[in-house]
């Protein structure tokens, strides 16, 4: 299943130009962290001046999404959704 997380931080913990920061994400990034964990990252993607990161995650299970993000713990909040490609949805309806 896909998951679209939504990560916002401060601007002081903002990975551009916070060191301990950096080393998290570079962590949760890590292809051994995700393989540990059970998860594919499809894509990611930041907003610089919003201080957002969005990330499209495959994952069993929304446990292992939040297992992924743990690295990440303290410098934001997270949002995670399930999400369905816009055909598969069309089919439901």
């Amino acid at each position: 299943m896909l998951y679209l997380v939504k990560h916002v931080h401060t601007p002081e913990r903002c990975p551009a130009v916070n060191d301990e920061v950096a080393g998290t994400f570079g962590k949760m990034m890590q292809e051994e962290h995700r393989e540990a964990v059970g998860v594919t990252v499809v894509g990611c993607w930041a907003d610089v001046p919003g201080h957002t990161v969005y990330f499209i995650i495959d994952a069993e299970s929304p446990f292992k999404v939040q297992k992924f993000l743990v690295p990440a713990l303290g410098v934001g909040t997270a949002e995670t959704t399930p999400v369905i490609d816009i055909q598969e949805a069309m089919q439901l309806v």
